[in-house]
């Protein structure tokens, strides 16, 4: 499981897959900025009372609730009837542009969550306020140093196969192939590069609790054992 710049919800989902026989896997996804985009870290097998690592996650948080509020600021500077308490209603801690994205679309401004990043959040949209305060240097070498499994989430959004290989050569350990945002030809594309780069691939649904044409992200896009187990070598 891994969130964004929250290790959080690992403690209750430890236990909850332990009662299953599941094996549970933490972790935590941090965005960073580079070179004009945003770019996502996985960190797989972390230890959720890492105190260096829950460090770096304090700093992160205080960073994205400013963002936050200066987004809504904005927002409402225009018009658009969005407020912190709407927001902090929907959440107990971390509060997200997915949060801004889902009252947007819910107050017809959008006609569902990707349109509202698409109209109004993405980089290079007004109301984006980009990540200042983390780096993926910062963040690469702290995972490399505690021995995490860093990984690169939906390669396809950065648009730029080239700056995702500049990415992974800057020390990141895997690639995720299998996402909700990439068709099964990107997913092989991908496959081919983390092949001929000599790195393990990762999957995940990146559901943050939304629906696809009636169904749950959750579940539906995954790796195998041997991919898992490649992972874990990878350690």
């Amino acid at each position: 499981m891994t969130d964004h710049d929250t290790m959080e919800g690992c403690g209750e989902a430890k236990i909850r897959a332990n009662k299953e026989g599941l094996d549970f896997i933490p972790g935590i996804e941090f965005g960073v900025e580079y070179k004009g985009k945003e770019a996502h870290i996985l960190a797989y097998f972390v230890d959720p009372k890492d105190r260096v690592l829950q460090k770096l996650v304090d700093r992160v948080q205080g960073d994205r609730k400013k963002r936050i509020e200066k987004c809504v600021n904005l927002l409402q500077e225009d018009g658009y009837p969005i407020t912190m308490e709407e927001i902090a209603r929907r959440t107990k801690q971390n509060m997200s542009r997915s949060h801004i994205a889902e009252i947007l679309a819910e107050k017809n401004y959008a006609e569902n969550i990707s349109d509202s990043f698409q109209k109004y959040l993405n980089p290079g949209r007004k109301y984006y306020i980009p990540k200042k305060n983390i780096e993926l240097k910062e963040v690469l070498e702290l995972l490399n140093q505690r021995n995490y499994l860093s990984a690169l989430a939906h390669p396809i959004t950065l648009g730029d196969d080239e700056l995702v290989e500049e990415i992974i050569a800057e020390g990141v350990r895997a690639l995720e192939v299998v996402n909700e945002k990439m068709s099964f030809q990107d997913s092989l594309r991908y496959i081919k590069m983390a092949q001929r780069l000599e790195i393990p691939i990762t999957g995940g649904s990146d559901c943050h609790g939304r629906l696809s044409h009636g169904q749950k992200y959750f579940g539906n896009f995954t790796i195998g054992k041997e991919e898992m187990n490649r992972l874990r070598e990878a350690l």
